[in-house]
């Protein structure tokens, strides 16, 4: 199963707008092929596993291998990214 993880802070509004809009994607296309992982990074406790992914901003979504730096430009990637994974893993 893939699993997006989703890192953000409670204050940062292109945040919401991120996680909102993976949402959206995976209840609507993959609601039984993909898992949603928000990782908050205003607790310290997650602060080292998103610097060893290389996440240094919020929003960041990662999909499998591919890191989406700011809020994904739409509907359109996400699946794009999805659809990537699942062709080169083929287990999704």
């Amino acid at each position: 199963m893939l699993e997006i993880e989703v890192y953000h802070t409670p204050s940062c509004g292109s945040c919401r707008r991120a996680k909102r809009l993976v949402e959206f994607v995976v209840s609507t296309h993959y609601p039984k092929e993909v898992k949603i992982r928000n990782i908050d990074l205003s607790d310290p406790r997650n602060r080292e596993e998103a610097r060893a992914k290389e996440v240094y901003g919020v929003p960041t979504v990662i999909i499998g291998e591919t890191i989406i730096r700011g809020t994904p430009h739409g509907e359109s990637e996400i699946i794009e990214f999805i659809e990537k994974y699942k062709r080169e893993h083929k287990e999704v």
